[in-house]
């Protein structure tokens, strides 16, 4: 990773975590995977257009590319 890419992900963090703390993001992080480097991230969202949202905004569109997949239904624990 080059210290621009470097920059670039620290900022995709400081951005995913606002997300995080109001809620529309449940879990994020990178995925330990030895054949890629990839992260992953729950969203709750109540429209597609949010998360076109988010990857428009996000610092790091210019060095990631996202694919997403709307689930049927989200339970958590109480």
């Amino acid at each position: 990773m080059t210290d621009n890419e470097k920059n670039i992900m620290q900022k995709h963090v400081q951005y995913c975590q606002q997300y995080l703390t109001n809620g529309q993001i449940v879990v994020f992080g990178p995925v330990l995977d030895s054949a890629a480097t990839y992260g992953v991230a729950i969203m709750a969202v109540s429209a597609e257009s949010q998360i076109k949202e988010f990857i428009q905004n996000d610092p790091a569109s210019e060095v990631n590319q996202y694919a997403y997949c709307p689930m049927l239904a989200m339970v958590a624990p109480e």
